[in-house]
């Protein structure tokens, strides 16, 4: 049958693209420990870490994190880069292999990761430069762009407490919990596709208020963007806030401070790893939380690492029927 042809097509070339992607997540794990072990790492370091880093999970070998290599500033910049590599979708690598560099240039949530990965850390750079003019203007900028980078991507790497920052750099960094990389990566939060679709989605309404007869036509890459997957976003955008305030009002009973609860229900659902603030924030752990509060924690874990959806589908009757 007519299915049956295009199913026989679709395996080949859907085992085919796996099999790609593959390559090009061992050929950037395997230039990761390289460039940790010429940053001055061990060995054991840069293979734990490159695995961590590519796959933008975040994890140390030690409990200082990124904090244990201090003396080694060149690992956070190869850290840097390969964290922004991993929250690339591993799609466009197999076609920039093919010699198709515009697929990768002329992707606009591409554009607004390497935007956001810019401003972001040189807003940083601002706040800690008006707020303690002791720190050099070189730590600040490789401090501000390793941290923005690390949450932007939802790695979670920390090499210093930012959360006894100043108040703004506090803020922008809560703000970045919202941010993930481009689909098809990584990495965790909200996608920036998902972002460009609502932007345009919010640009389409407001040309409509301004002029109901005009006809707008959205568009991602010359395809055009329908309302089922305008409607499909802002569902998902209400979603994800929701749960991120059920699990603060989850913590909020067993009596932690706002920013504690607000911080840890955005990095968990966005699925960064430090919160905000003395007891969940880069400098402590989510160990002196209670029982109740790991619980919602991980739920909210589990629910944005599937993104949501595909986890709360299990608890309709729908499902089950079928």
């Amino acid at each position: 049958t007519e299915s049956s042809d295009r199913s026989d097509k679709i395996l080949p070339q859907a085992a085919a693209m796996a099999g790609a992607i593959g390559r090009v997540y061992l050929v950037l794990t395997v230039l990761c420990i390289i460039a940790y072990m010429l940053a001055g790492m061990t060995a054991f370091d840069a293979i734990n870490h490159a695995m961590t880093t590519v796959s933008t999970g975040g994890y140390s070998t030690y409990d200082a994190s990124f904090g244990h290599f201090a003396d080694l500033p060149a690992a956070e910049w190869v850290a840097m880069v390969f964290m922004l590599a991993g929250s690339i979708g591993f799609t466009h690598y197999v076609v920039l292999m093919r010699g198709r560099f515009s697929r990768l240039t002329g992707d606009p949530q591409v554009r607004i990761l390497f935007a956001i990965a810019l401003v972001a850390p040189a807003l940083l750079v601002f706040a800690q430069q008006v707020s303690d003019k002791d720190v050099s203007l070189g730590l600040a900028i490789r401090e501000a762009f390793f941290h923005a980078i690390s949450v932007i991507s939802t790695t979670g790497y920390a090499s210093t407490d930012y959360s006894a920052w100043s108040p703004m750099a506090v803020g922008i960094f809560f703000l970045l919990y919202f941010t993930g990389g481009c689909t098809g990566s990584t990495a965790g939060s909200v996608k920036m596709f998902r972002w460009y679709v609502l932007s345009i989605s919010m640009r389409r309404l407001l040309t409509f208020m301004i002029s109901p007869k005009r006809v707008m036509i959205l568009s991602y890459r010359g395809r055009p963007v329908d309302v089922e997957l305008q409607v499909s976003v802002m569902l998902f955008f209400f979603a994800f806030m929701l749960t991120v305030l059920i699990i603060t009002l989850v913590l909020s009973v067993e009596g932690y401070d706002l920013m504690t609860c607000l911080s840890a229900s955005a990095s968990a659902v966005s699925n960064v790893g430090p919160g905000l603030g003395p007891i969940v924030g880069p400098a402590g752990n989510y160990a002196p939380l209670s029982d109740v509060s790991k619980i919602a924690l991980a739920f909210g874990m589990l629910l944005g690492r599937l993104e949501i959806f595909t986890v709360l589908v299990l608890f309709t009757t729908a499902f089950w029927r079928r």
